[in-house]
């Protein structure tokens, strides 16, 4: 019951690094209860929202659009899209692989067969949504700096991954108004790659423009 887990110690996931609100621990939870076409319906939508692919136009039209179609209260639909682009986006910065968003998911309260589904999805999605939150990042922000470490995994739930090279980022924006936030994320070397690619993309279409 929710009483029960109110009194429990919160989790830590490493998403948020650390707990999460309850809002978002029902949302995720409530995952549980639609159908598997309902589900695999909700995660296809949120990959595109991320990624830009969703032909839907704005966050509203898509909820409202997706719940229609679905047979949804709207309202519950919105709270629970908002919590899932949540996830996804945080865990992107955080360079999640499969087995630790599927771990996220689970220790949230989502079931196994779910949980396995989204990180399906989630592998099949990954260069495409980085590619999308860094672009975004880097169109509404001024990047003023960019500093990187490497490192090499040394232990990780996934055996084939130790021992590979990562990247430590931390690029730092300028947010307007004197203001100035540090974004960090861990990308593997392709990812780094692709990240080059997109700075050089921006770096040239701001060229084109000044």
């Amino acid at each position: 019951s929710h009483g029960t887990m109110a009194t429990a110690a919160p989790t830590s996931f490493r998403f948020a690094d650390g707990a999460i609100d309850d809002q978002t621990l029902s949302d995720l939870q409530s995952l549980n209860e639609i159908s598997d076409n309902q589900f695999d319906g909700l995660v296809a939508l949120v990959f595109d929202l991320v990624t830009g692919k969703s032909g839907k136009g704005d966050f509203t039209a898509a909820v409202a659009s997706f719940a229609s179609e679905n047979g949804m209260n709207a309202k519950a639909l919105k709270s629970i899209l908002r919590s899932l682009l949540l996830f996804v986006q945080s865990a992107t910065r955080k360079n999640m692989s499969p087995a630790a968003v599927r771990s996220d998911l689970e220790r949230a309260g989502l079931s196994g067969a779910r949980g396995e589904a989204f990180a399906a999805k989630w592998r099949e999605n990954f260069v495409g949504l980085s590619r999308s939150i860094l672009g975004q990042t880097l169109k509404v922000n001024e990047l003023v700096d960019v500093e990187w470490k490497f490192g090499v995994t040394a232990s990780t739930s996934e055996t084939k991954k130790v021992g590979q090279t990562f990247l430590q980022l931390k690029m730092v924006l300028d947010k307007g108004s004197g203001q100035r936030e540090n974004v960090f994320m861990e990308l593997s070397l392709p990812q780094f790659y692709e990240f080059l690619h997109e700075l050089e993309r921006a770096k040239a279409s701001l060229d084109v423009l000044s």
